[in-house]
């Protein structure tokens, strides 16, 4: 049962996406693009999205394959002493992206 009585227009249209559909994964996927993914791989739940170029629905897997491959660049003790990565290990660190040696 799904009771409401929203007042926006984006209200409004999550209410019509709860009844076009009983796929968990549409619903989590209109809402995406609704409200936004705020900080999606960290703790803010909405707003609107950082990136510059990547579109959080559209280029999810993308997004995900990136992480993941910067999380095991970090976690390899060389890029931490190479100098190869110094320039990217220096830009990580201006930009405060880095907690510890762990991508924030």
């Amino acid at each position: 049962m799904l009771i409401a009585d929203p007042k926006t227009e984006v209200g409004q249209e999550r209410m019509k996406v709860m009844t076009d559909t009983d796929d968990g994964f549409e619903v989590s996927r209109r809402d995406l693009e609704l409200r936004g993914p705020g900080d999606f791989f960290g703790t803010k739940q909405s707003g609107v999205p950082e990136f510059r170029i990547a579109d959080m629905v559209s280029d999810f897997a993308v997004l995900e394959a990136a992480r993941d491959d910067a999380a095991r660049l970090v976690a390899d003790a060389s890029f931490w002493t190479s100098p190869e990565y110094e320039p990217l290990r220096g830009y990580l660190q201006r930009e405060q992206v880095l907690q510890g040696e762990v991508i924030d």
